[in-house]
């Protein structure tokens, strides 16, 4: 087979002059502007060049085969061709850019192809190839061999160097007037991230934000971003503080759910499998925070996601189940009760032979350690109110399973006449009446109760949460 390849090298040289004048004074002309005052001169060429030339070392060849391609393909099939659909005589080729590799197909012989052109002088223009075989030269015989396929070999260039401050920051070359416009959701990765006023450390400080939370880049620098908080503050921070992957912080906490229907989630994402629904007040382990999720365990081994605003930290209050019925003493409650500021008449309170408020206390004791389930009031596991229930029941006194029920029993009691086996009522959601937990007072300023946020019962200060009320039981 028989290929004619013809080229004009001056019109080639004249347009590669052109462009290559083109790719040296574009970029020096450009890349000053929009700088920060003051930026070394040499922090110019070389990310210019990048932006505006990005070299592609496989594109002309490619682009070149292909063309080659579609007009050698056109002679091995035999199809007729518009004899003007050629390959340009100008256009910028070189010998090294065609391989061919026939398949199956008829020798062309130089009679076959141009009747009207001596056989010498197809000869000294064409490669002969035989059925089966690949024209392996890298170039024509006579011709010169290829050029540098690296387009930009001989043009100057100059590198960029980043430089930082004392605290090995980055500084920003760029004027906040250039920074590109966005409108991307980034999370930060820093820790007590320091939000400026301007892009630099020495400015003013407009925030602090936490690491995990979400804001919204507004803005595009060389090393540092513009962002917007979900409060609407505005500033820069360094580039290198966000992150486009949420973030989660690993905590262990338990939460309960604030609302009728929360959805159990894959995924933090409200696009992602609903796992389940949980209702109101279903107790949540949680594992892990990130800006608006929570990474959860439910009491049955379920692991998945829900959002933190339908969420409480506050337990809810503990539940009154129906008591078992024994022969137990019953305790008279007083309906004159103190709110700390006087004592009640405890002359109305049962006496018990050898049993006092250390009795009470001893009991508790012996409590310490045991894990805190909800509606729990045995050794097995105790809630707030189900401590009190347990010990008062080993002097054969029973009482109500519930926290705001039990700021009722016995008489009220000041805080300055507070007795070891006193009952503490605390109100911890800020509501003033009404009580969430209780505790046992153990003399010293302490306290034993079963903690909710600790999974158990131990120590804690009397003062810990504002007291509604202090009860006592017997006299």
């Amino acid at each position: 087979m028989r290929i004619r390849f013809s080229w004009k090298r001056k019109n080639y040289m004249a347009v590669l002059t052109v462009a290559v004048s083109a790719m040296v004074t574009l970029p020096v002309l450009l890349v000053p502007v929009g700088l920060r005052s003051g930026v070394p001169a040499y922090i110019l060429v070389d990310r210019a060049y990048a932006a505006a030339y990005p070299y592609d070392p496989n594109k002309q060849t490619s682009d070149l085969i292909e063309d080659y391609a579609i007009s050698a393909a056109s002679l091995l099939t035999g199809l007729e061709t518009d004899p003007t659909d050629t390959v340009p005589s100008d256009a910028a080729v070189t010998p090294s850019d065609v391989t061919v590799t026939p398949a199956d197909t008829a020798v062309v012989t130089p009679a076959q192809a141009d009747e009207g052109t001596p056989a010498a002088e197809l000869d000294a223009e064409l490669i002969v190839v035989g059925e089966g075989e690949t024209v392996a030269a890298t170039y024509l015989e006579g011709a010169a061999p290829a050029a540098s396929a690296d387009i930009y070999a001989d043009i100057l260039t100059a590198s960029i160097v980043e430089y930082t401050d004392e605290d090995n920051i980055p500084i920003e070359i760029l004027d906040e007037s250039v920074f590109l416009s966005d409108e991307t959701l980034f999370y930060i990765q820093t820790e007590s991230t320091l939000i400026k006023e301007e892009p630099n450390m020495s400015s003013v400080t407009m925030s602090t934000v936490n690491k995990g939370k979400g804001v919204t880049r507004i803005g595009i620098g060389d090393t540092w971003s513009k962002i917007r908080t979900e409060e609407g503050t505005e500033g820069y921070v360094p580039t290198y503080c966000l992150s486009k992957d949420m973030l989660f912080i690993a905590i262990d906490r338990t939460v309960w759910v604030d609302s009728s229907s929360l959805k159990l989630r894959a995924e933090p994402s409200t696009g992602s499998d609903i796992l389940k629904t949980l209702s109101q007040d279903t107790p949540l382990h949680c594992t892990a925070i990130s800006d608006k999720w929570y990474a959860v365990t439910t009491s049955d081994g379920t692991e998945g996601y829900v959002y933190v605003a339908y969420t409480t930290k506050s337990p809810p209050p503990t539940p009154t189940p129906a008591p078992t019925r024994k022969a137990t003493t019953t305790v008279k409650t007083s309906t004159s009760t103190s709110n700390n500021s006087t004592t009640g008449n405890t002359a109305t309170l049962p006496t018990i032979t050898g049993v006092n408020g250390e009795s009470i206390v001893n009991i508790c004791i012996s409590m310490l350690g045991v894990e805190y389930t909800w509606a729990g009031e045995s050794r097995d596991g105790v809630d707030c109110s189900g401590l009190i229930v347990y010990a008062y029941r080993q002097i054969g006194i029973s009482l109500p399973h519930q926290s705001n029920s039990q700021k009722n029993c016995g008489v009220g009691i000041s805080r300055s006449d507070i007795q070891v086996g006193d009952i503490v009522c605390w109100d911890i959601r800020g509501s003033s009446d009404s009580v969430e937990h209780v505790g046992i007072y153990v003399g010293g300023g302490q306290v034993i109760h079963a903690s909710s946020t600790r999974d158990r019962v131990e120590y804690g200060n009397v003062d810990m949460y504002p007291i509604v009320s202090i009860r006592r039981i017997i006299a």
